[in-house]
């Protein structure tokens, strides 16, 4: 019996590249932005809200938020503080 080799996909690291880019900035995986997010400095805040600003997930982010009663942080574009 012959064994079938799968052959490479010469577009598979453009799709992977792709992907990666179209996530959300916040969520890069590395955790590299989470100090924005969760920051009392209102520098930070301001930082992370404008990244919220650019994204197409914000009103997801803000209203999965506000259903999880996140205590706080910066979701959507919004500084939540207590659940709300």
């Amino acid at each position: 019996m012959h064994t079938i080799a799968q052959l490479p996909d010469p577009d598979l690291e453009r799709r992977a590249a792709v992907v990666r880019t179209a996530g959300p900035r916040c969520a890069d995986g590395n955790g590299t932005l989470t100090p924005l997010f969760f920051s009392d400095d209102l520098v930070d805040i301001g930082r992370a809200k404008a990244i919220c600003n650019k994204c197409t997930l914000r009103d997801n982010c803000l209203s999965d938020a506000m259903h999880r009663e996140e205590p706080w942080g910066v979701w959507g574009g919004e500084l939540l503080l207590n659940g709300r």
